[in-house]
C-alpha cells in the first residue's frame, strides 16, 4: 500500500479533474486519500503545501532541482507540467492564497 503522503497527492490530482481546486476542501482530501485529518496535518499544513509538494515531485520526475521552487519559478514551470497543468495553474492564481503579487512586479 502507498504511504500516506503519496495517497493524499494522489487523491488531491484526482479531485483536480473533477472540480475546481478552489472547491475542494482539505476534509475531502483526505477522505478521498483514506487517511485521517489528523495523518492529514502530520504532512501537510493546507491543500496548497499538497499542491506544492506534488508540484515539486513533478519537477524532479521532469530532471528538475531537488531545490525548493519559489512562486516565480513555478509558475515559469508549470505549463510544462500536463498531467497536473491545471491543478497547478488554477492553485497558483488563487485568489484566496494570494500568490499573484508575489510574482507580478
Amino acid at each position: 500500500m502507498r504511504n500516506a503522503k503519496d495517497r493524499i497527492k494522489k487523491a488531491l490530482a484526482e479531485l483536480s479533474r473533477q472540480k475546481d481546486f478552489a472547491d475542494i476542501s482539505v476534509k475531502s482530501i483526505f477522505e478521498a486519500a483514506g487517511v485521517s485529518k489528523q495523518s492529514f496535518y502530520n504532512y501537510y499544513l493546507d491543500k496548497y503545501d499538497v499542491v506544492f509538494d506534488l508540484f515539486r515531485d513533478d519537477i524532479k520526475q521532469q530532471g528538475g532541482d531537488d531545490v525548493f521552487l519559489n512562486p516565480s519559478e513555478m509558475m515559469l514551470n508549470a505549463d510544462k507540467l500536463a498531467e497536473n497543468k491545471d491543478l497547478y495553474l488554477s492553485a497558483f492564481y488563487d485568489d484566496s492564497y494570494k500568490i499573484l503579487p508575489y510574482i507580478v512586479e
